[in-house]
């Protein structure tokens, strides 16, 4: 913070890359509820695929959460006493990395969600080619 910033608070670490993430997930989720985005069955199931690994690592890393959530072993003297809850507020406050974890996590069902939606407007509209295709070919006969 700068001395001519008028008193603001520091920018939020993650709002440019955290939150943008998090919200084009959300955003690509409603895009596909209604009807704006469409993958195609290979397409999303890639997308799928990625995502599993992903949690999958997501999950390995679960243990370490609960540890950085712990005051750490920094002994006795007033420095440690002083810097650990510092310390175990800092990975779970608002913007902590626990907190962000989290987030992503949840994110990463909201774009599940989006990827088999439009996977299922790719076929919607496959279908309806279909069908057009299908009547016009049955006029010209």
């Amino acid at each position: 913070m700068s001395v001519d910033d008028g008193g603001s608070a520091p920018p939020d670490p993650f709002g440019s890359v955290g939150g943008s993430l998090f919200d084009g997930m959300r955003d690509f989720a409603s895009a596909a509820s209604s009807g704006a985005v469409e993958v195609s069955p290979d397409g999303g199931q890639a997308l799928l695929a990625v995502l599993d690994r992903f949690r999958a690592e997501m999950r390995e890393q679960e243990n370490n959460l609960y540890r950085i959530s712990q005051p750490p072993p920094l002994g006795r003297l007033k420095g440690g006493e002083v810097m650990a809850p510092f310390m175990v507020q800092v990975a779970t406050d608002e913007n902590g990395f626990v907190t962000r974890f989290r987030e992503l996590r949840e994110s990463l069902t909201q774009a599940e969600e989006g990827i088999r939606q439009a996977m299922a407007n790719y076929q919607a509209t496959e279908e309806a080619n279909r069908v057009a295709m299908t009547k016009l070919l049955g006029g010209l006969e």
